[in-house]
């Protein structure tokens, strides 16, 4: 959770006054935020005694809890697919690396050989001449 306090003679905080619509001070609004946006979960005007802002933060925490949570499941889910998507992209690298290395070596062992063959070859022909 991230408390902030904001006097509305200030921009920042009389734009956000605004856009919740608020008429009574003090004013104590809870915002959840999923991404980009952002949700207003409970808002509280006006002068209230500590027991009943309490009951009512308790209540918005037991009716957002289950989003919440749910949205932290997605965002460990995607984490965990980012995770292994990069995992497999490692893996696919090193093993087109091997298999690069492999055909490197492959053909330098062909060209030997083709290189042993003509030596030999031309060893023949001059032992015939």
């Amino acid at each position: 959770f991230v408390a902030w306090g904001g006097d509305v003679r200030r921009p920042d905080a009389y734009g956000l006054s605004t856009r919740l619509s608020v008429s009574t001070y003090p004013c104590i609004a809870l915002l959840a935020f999923s991404g980009q946006r952002t949700k207003l979960v409970a808002l509280v005007q006006g002068r209230v005694r500590a027991p009943e802002l309490l009951a009512a933060l308790r209540r918005a925490l037991d009716e957002q809890g289950m989003l919440l949570m749910a949205e932290q499941l997605e965002q460990e889910e995607r984490d965990t697919s980012r995770r292994l998507l990069a995992e497999q992209n490692a893996e696919y690298e090193a093993s087109l690396a091997a298999d690069q290395l492999r055909e490197v070596r492959r053909q330098d062992e062909a060209r030997r050989a083709e290189e042993a063959a003509q030596q030999q070859a031309a060893e023949e022909a001059r032992k015939r001449a």
